[in-house]
């Protein structure tokens, strides 16, 4: 007769061997690229700016040293994902230092 403490350790053995598959995402890869935007709008928690394909883009203030004033320059990075399945676009702000 099998013991308890047996059944319990295979079936987490089983368990265990049925999430090897493979990993979802894995490893991406992004195209990087500079731009400078100026500020289009604002919300309650966040700066508007299009990106260089004429985008509307949301960048969270709380991102910025000083929130860019509306015609302030600001530098911003984007990536855009080449392989893999992560976030498609990721935009950082460089420089925002008024110029």
């Amino acid at each position: 007769m099998w013991s308890k403490p047996l059944l319990a350790a295979m079936l987490g053995m089983a368990i265990s061997s049925g999430c090897q598959g493979p990993a979802v995402g894995g490893p991406c890869t992004y195209d990087e690229m500079d731009f400078t935007a100026t500020p289009t709008g604002y919300t309650e928690t966040g700066v508007l700016f299009l990106n260089p394909h004429g985008v509307e883009i949301d960048i969270q203030k709380n991102r910025f040293e000083t929130v860019p004033e509306a015609g302030e320059e600001v530098t911003l990075q984007v990536m855009k994902i080449t392989s893999g399945s992560c976030t498609p676009e990721i935009y950082t702000v460089v420089d925002d230092s008024a110029g």
